[in-house]
C-alpha cells in the first residue's frame, strides 16, 4: 500500500465525512470531547508548573537544613 500524501489524506478524510453521516457523527463526537477537555489541558499545565515552583522552594528549604545539620 502506497503512503498518502498529506493532502490526499486530507481530502479523503473530508469526502469520508461528507459521504458518511456515521464516520462525520463520530468525528463530531469525538471534537466535542477535545473542545470539553482542552480547558482542563491548560488548567493542568499551569498546576504542574506550579508544582515544579514549590518542590524547588521546598527542595531549596531542605537542603538548608541539611547544610545547616552538617556543619
Amino acid at each position: 500500500m502506497n503512503e498518502l500524501s498529506e493532502e490526499k489524506s486530507t481530502e479523503l478524510w473530508l469526502q469520508l465525512r461528507k459521504d458518511s453521516v456515521e464516520f462525520d457523527d463520530l468525528c463530531d463526537a469525538r471534537d466535542s470531547i477535545v473542545r470539553i477537555q482542552e480547558p482542563y489541558i491548560i488548567v493542568n499545565e499551569l498546576l504542574e508548573a506550579e508544582i515544579k515552583k514549590w518542590d524547588e522552594k521546598i527542595s531549596n528549604v531542605f537542603t538548608d537544613h541539611i547544610n545547616s545539620k552538617t556543619q
